[in-house]
């Protein structure tokens, strides 16, 4: 069942805003020296401004790099409300069949890696393994220097680890168990997000399109906490867990937002 969370749109006053003031925001952009393709505002479910720079348009998938990860993080979030996956689940033993059949001795801070470390960035990799399409032999052999939970290291292939634990869980396509769990329930259609494919044919990630409104569907998502129309389709507990800081990203925390630390595949920000 379908259930748009864009309940709408409404004048910035009706959302309790000013016009002039949300002109002001996008003026700002535009000054900002980015290049802003769009824009889309929500305030309780209903867009109060919305607008598209020519040649672009709300629909089109726009190359969103590493908010793929948030997506993929979710499906987690998804298949452990399953009952499928849990957060401390090892990595070796949700890859176990794979460690066997590539020969792999994983090191002894490879065996007590859980899923939480990859979904926090701090899986205790010193590099981030080669992403080719061996993404996932590499994962499995690269040494890991620190204790996975110490220190943070952004690490891309380890979300794509993510992916593949959904996929091995499910025994489906990370996007067509997404689509059928996630995407449709909450209004995103198929049309309105793309994903990239390795050489091999796997799913790459970070390499989802993806429109503006699919995007703030994602994030009205987490605003409610994982719950659709009276659905639950995340856990309460995980939603709040993803949005937690689960490590620091900088020495000096709090500086910039990418100095806030990290939650599970999200960036926390200054603002609350």
């Amino acid at each position: 069942m379908s259930f748009d969370l864009i309940r709408g749109a409404c004048t910035p006053e009706a959302a309790g805003l000013k016009s002039a003031d949300v002109l002001a925001c996008l003026q700002a952009l535009d000054e900002s020296g980015n290049e802003i393709h769009g824009f889309v505002a929500a305030r309780h479910g209903k867009v109060f401004a919305e607008t598209y720079l020519a040649p672009f348009s709300g629909t089109l998938p726009h190359t969103c790099h590493s908010l793929g990860k948030s997506y993929t993080c979710t499906a987690v979030g998804v298949a452990c409300a399953q009952g499928l996956l849990s957060p401390d689940d090892l990595v070796v033993d949700v890859f176990a069949e794979e460690i066997k059949r590539f020969g792999i001795t994983p090191d002894d801070n490879m065996r007590v890696m859980k899923l939480r470390h990859l979904m926090s960035m701090s899986c205790g990799m010193e590099r981030m393994p080669d992403m080719n399409e061996h993404w996932e032999e590499n994962f499995l052999r690269s040494p890991v220097k620190f204790a996975p939970g110490a220190q943070f290291y952004y690490n891309s292939v380890g979300s794509c680890m993510l992916g593949a634990a959904v996929e091995k869980v499910t025994g489906r396509e990370l996007d067509a168990y997404l689509r059928e769990t996630l995407l449709a329930p909450i209004g995103i259609g198929a049309d309105e997000l793309v994903w990239r494919r390795f050489g091999n044919g796997r799913l790459a990630e970070p390499g989802i399109s993806a429109t503006t409104r699919a995007n703030l569907r994602l994030g009205l998502f987490y605003l409610a906490g994982g719950e659709v129309n009276g659905r639950r389709i995340v856990s309460e507990q995980w939603m709040r867990e993803a949005v937690d800081k689960h490590i620091e990203t900088a020495l000096n925390p709090g500086v910039d937002d990418a100095s806030c630390g990290y939650g599970w595949q999200l960036w926390m920000c200054k603002q609350p």
